[in-house]
């Protein structure tokens, strides 16, 4: 307490070199942080701590550093991020590797135009276990021409069904020779 130990002083205490304590360190204080220069703990300078932090509501980084890698930003980890619950990004999340995830919902609404453009870009191939539906027109950007059943921009190792009209710009090649039984 406040009032006990070696050295007990009544008003404030200032140390003009360094301070060595070979114990724990307690502020009684319970004064609520608001900026970086607010609290029961401020420094001017950086902190360094060789173990575990732990804070008790929130940590609050105002920097406005913006990242354009894994080693640039306001906040910075040399490993892995561990989130038990939800995580907000307010403008844009990118994964630079694999990202794999049980669910992810993407709220953003632009419209794709192209291959590059959209709520959801990928550099790479996007590889799907389950059924796709897609609420608006699905646009294969490929022009690569078929010349058998496994070539072309867009491939199918099932049927195709199709609900309503369908519309061939080119030669529509059927290769099963199963003769039609109705007219």
């Amino acid at each position: 307490t406040t009032s006990s130990g070696s050295l007990i002083a009544a008003g404030g205490l200032g140390v003009a070199g360094a301070a060595y304590v070979g114990g724990i360190v307690v502020t009684e204080s319970t004064v609520a942080s608001t900026s970086s220069t607010t609290g029961s703990l401020v420094t001017k300078g950086g902190v360094g701590i060789a173990k575990l932090a732990y804070v008790g509501v929130a940590a609050v980084v105002t920097g406005s550093t913006q990242s354009t890698s894994s080693i640039t930003g306001s906040l910075l980890t040399a490993g892995g991020l561990g989130v038990a619950r939800m995580a907000y990004f307010g403008e844009e999340a990118v994964v630079a590797g694999r990202m794999t995830s049980a669910s992810v919902t993407i709220t953003g609404t632009d419209a794709s135009t192209s291959s590059s453009t959209g709520s959801l870009v990928l550099g790479g191939g996007l590889g799907v276990a389950k059924a796709v539906y897609t609420g608006g027109v699905g646009v294969v950007g490929s022009t690569i021409d078929s010349v058998s059943g496994t070539t072309g921009a867009l491939l199918s190792a099932g049927g195709f069904g199709v609900a309503k009209a369908a519309y061939v710009g080119g030669q529509l090649v059927a290769s099963d020779s199963t003769a039609s039984t109705s007219s």
